[in-house]
């Protein structure tokens, strides 16, 4: 049996990451997104840790890494994920930095 290449490796660190999000262990997620970062630099993974490092109590973080994925998405074309990071971004900022006064 061949073994898995990157694009398989970094295949499956996705999937295992999302599983883990979508189930709720966040701590799992970030961590599986964060080892995808380190391969590869993707709007889905930094969408992701953000998603996790919400739950994780790090809104902070979470928001940065929201704008970059919504950088990556727009610049890619996806515009239904640019769409879903930046409604997420919206919620996500008034939630963390609250209204400013003008």
């Amino acid at each position: 049996m061949a073994e898995a290449g990157p694009a398989e490796g970094v295949a499956a660190l996705k999937a295992g990451a999302r599983e883990a999000l979508g189930a709720g262990r966040w701590a799992e997620a970030r961590e599986g997104f964060a080892a995808v970062l380190k391969i590869e630099e993707s709007g889905e993974a930094l969408f992701g840790l953000a998603l996790a490092l919400w739950s994780l109590g790090d809104p902070v973080t979470s928001v940065t890494l929201q704008e970059r994925a919504f950088g990556m998405f727009r610049r890619a074309g996806d515009f239904e994920n640019a769409f879903l990071a930046a409604m997420y971004l919206c919620l996500g900022y008034d939630m963390t930095f609250g209204k400013l006064d003008n």
